[in-house]
């Protein structure tokens, strides 16, 4: 993606065809670009684990019994990336169907609800957000590896 950008400009560095001036003036775009994505992934993050854990934390007080309690909702969200965010899915489903507010306190019988499709949506993009990166990251590989082998 972004990276794989800079390559152009830096070969045309080292050989000579544009300046030190114009490759690093591409090179603070690319810094630039990367830094906003990484605030406004840390800021997202952070965000969903506030959420989550206040939910977790008014469902207790509501009287709902939940496996994702408020601590376990900050792990969830930290290592979600690790399991392609599907221990996260199960956490916004449960939180979801346990915030039905026509099911009393106390009641467990929101648990046979049905959560909203939106939790199975945000799956869904999340794993092929997942696939679009690792099919970007092969397909880098691959132009590298055919610009390496013609440079041989």
């Amino acid at each position: 993606g972004l990276q794989s950008s800079l390559g152009g400009p830096a070969q045309d560095y080292l050989d000579g065809v544009i300046s030190k001036t114009a490759f690093e003036d591409e090179a603070r775009t690319y810094s630039t670009v990367a830094g906003l994505s990484s605030l406004v992934t840390i800021a997202a993050l952070v965000l969903g684990i506030i959420w989550s854990f206040r939910i977790a934390k008014n469902l207790q007080q509501f009287g709902r019994i939940i496996t994702w309690k408020p601590g376990l909702t900050i792990g969830v969200w930290l290592l979600g990336f690790c399991t392609l965010g599907i221990v996260n899915f199960f956490m916004l489903r449960e939180h979801w169907k346990a915030s039905d507010p026509e099911v009393q306190p106390g009641d467990p019988s929101w648990q046979q609800r049905e959560a909203s499709p939106l939790i199975s949506a945000w799956l869904a993009l999340t794993i092929v957000s997942v696939l679009i990166q690792i099919g970007i990251g092969a397909a880098n590989a691959v132009s590298r590896a055919g610009n390496g082998a013609l440079a041989a």
